[in-house]
């Protein structure tokens, strides 16, 4: 009889995880390209080239900051404005300046909340966007090859439409004051 008390509270607990009418519901997903066509971008298989520059740029010898600026050259582009490293900003590589050693580093996954049609950004032609970044690049702790004092970074950027839109290549260095920046074409 003690076992029939607790059947109930299991069958509710499953409609809980199953997302039952009791429960929150699992949020619909954005259909990108109807919000983007209402905001007026043309959607269309091909991405829009786009300049992507680094900003204010330093190194730490194990994260590189900086503010990211994306402009379209041709037509508008729709992004996600939180351009969250690892979705829609990715760190392609990491080299050592000099040698051109390639090196490992860090992936970090991040955790973040679903598109909403608050975070789709139409950027026209002509115009900028920015936002700070911090792209780790090596664990706090760790090997000797991490304590390098210029690294060759190159980033890629993905556009909520059409796939990559552009790539970047930063070298950066680190001095005892100031870090130095140059940008290679």
């Amino acid at each position: 009889m003690k076992g029939l008390f607790f059947a109930p509270l299991a069958l509710w607990g499953l409609g809980a995880c199953g997302g039952s009418f009791l429960f929150w519901r699992k949020p619909e997903r954005l259909d990108i390209e109807q919000t983007c066509g209402a905001k007026g971008v043309a959607v269309s298989a091909a991405s829009v080239p786009v300049q992507m520059e680094l900003l204010n740029a330093s190194y730490d010898g194990k994260s590189m900051f900086g503010r990211l600026l994306v402009s379209p050259l041709e037509r508008a582009i729709c992004l996600d404005k939180r351009l969250i490293e690892n979705l829609s900003l990715n760190l392609d590589s990491v080299a050592e300046c000099g040698t051109g050693r390639k090196l490992g580093f860090m992936v970090v996954d991040g955790l973040a909340k679903p598109l909403s049609e608050e975070d789709v950004l139409v950027v026209p032609q002509g115009y900028w966007y920015g936002k700070d970044i911090t792209m780790p690049l090596f664990p706090e702790r760790g090997i000797e090859q991490f304590e390098l004092d210029c690294v060759d970074v190159e980033f890629s950027l993905h556009g909520l439409i059409g796939g990559q839109v552009a790539r970047l290549r930063v070298q950066a260095s680190r001095t005892a004051l100031h870090p130095v920046l140059r940008v290679i074409p």
